[in-house]
């Protein structure tokens, strides 16, 4: 006997074949709460759930939903994107500012650098002196000497921390 399908004879769906998508599916972790058990006519053990336990709903989502859904979700990343960008440009153009901060201060010590080293120039201290307040050279003028009497007390750090302590009792 061929288990190939015979061409001319006609076959009928019997048995399983009439309801194929009614096959019942048990895990081995299901719990059956006060459930009654018996033997079946085969000697198998089942369990039958009493009739008020409470069934599962199946929760169906239209593609309408989940397209609103998703457009909210892509509307709320974009706007996401765009503040990051709008940041992310005002950190680049404050860095820029500071950039060129930078160098104008570097041109300006650059240039201060110059007139110091032309200030301290012998030449221009000296005509300034002449010209500004008004000094002559001392080649051919008398000198003074004057002398400043001596200001500074002529104790020892010793004593004055002593005067301090007893001013202090």
């Amino acid at each position: 006997m061929s288990m190939t399908r015979d061409r001319t004879m006609t076959y009928h769906a019997m048995g399983k074949m009439l309801t194929p998508d009614a096959g019942i599916y048990v895990g081995s972790h299901v719990h059956v709460p006060e459930g009654d058990a018996r033997m079946d006519y085969d000697g198998r053990v089942s369990f039958v759930a009493p009739s008020d336990t409470p069934r599962r709903r199946s929760v169906t989502i239209s593609l309408r939903s989940v397209m609103i859904i998703s457009m909210i979700a892509a509307a709320i990343l974009f706007v996401m994107a765009q503040c990051a960008l709008a940041q992310r440009r005002a950190v680049i153009k404050e860095g820029r500012r500071i950039a060129s901060d930078i160098v104008l201060a570097e041109n300006n010590i650059e240039a201060m650098k110059k007139q110091i080293a032309a200030a301290q120039d012998e030449s221009v201290i000296g005509w300034q002196v002449v010209h500004r307040i008004g000094m002559v050279s001392r080649q051919g003028a008398e000198v003074e000497e004057i002398y400043a009497p001596d200001t500074r007390p002529q104790q020892t750090l010793e004593a004055l921390y002593e005067n301090v302590r007893a001013a202090g009792q």
